[in-house]
C-alpha cells in the first residue's frame, strides 16, 4: 500500500537537507533555499484546514511553478546560444518541483472532489473563494 505521508515526510527532509547544503555553499542560495525550506516545513506540518497553511501552500505552489518555468525556458535559451558551458544552476529545477508536486499533493489529497474542477477550487485559498461565490450571487 502506498503511504503518502512517509513519502512526504522522507521528501521534506531530503529538501531540509538540500536547502541546509544549498545555503551554506551557494552564493545564490536566496533564489532557490525559500522555496526548499517552506515546502519542507509545510510539507512536515499538515494544517489543510488552517487559512495560514493554505495561503502559504498556494503562494508557494505559484512562485515555485513560475520559478520552474522561468529556469527551464531560460536555460534552453541559454542552451542554444552557449553549447560549451556548464549550467550547474539546472541542477535547482528537479529539487523545486518536487516540492512544488508534493505541496499540491498535499493540498489535494485530503479533500473531497465532486468533479475535475473542483481540483482547481481547492487551490484558492478559502477566503478568495468565498468572495468570488458571493459576488456572484
Amino acid at each position: 500500500m502506498f503511504d503518502y505521508r512517509l513519502l512526504s515526510i522522507s521528501t521534506s527532509l531530503i529538501l531540509l537537507a538540500k536547502a541546509s547544503f544549498q545555503y551554506r555553499t551557494d552564493a545564490d542560495w536566496w533564489l532557490y533555499v525559500p522555496i526548499y525550506l517552506l515546502s519542507a516545513v509545510l510539507n512536515l506540518i499538515p494544517c489543510n484546514r488552517k487559512p495560514w497553511w493554505r495561503l502559504f501552500t498556494s503562494v508557494i505552489i505559484v512562485v515555485g511553478c513560475a520559478q520552474i518555468a522561468f529556469l527551464v525556458w531560460s536555460f534552453r535559451r541559454v542552451a542554444h546560444s552557449l553549447l560549451q558551458e556548464e549550467f550547474k544552476e539546472a541542477r535547482n529545477i528537479l529539487p523545486l518541483a518536487v516540492g512544488v508536486f508534493v505541496l499540491t499533493t498535499g493540498r489535494l489529497i485530503n479533500h473531497q472532489h465532486t468533479s475535475f474542477l473542483s481540483y482547481f477550487r481547492i487551490l484558492i485559498p478559502r477566503k478568495r473563494r468565498n468572495r468570488l461565490m458571493e459576488s456572484k450571487l
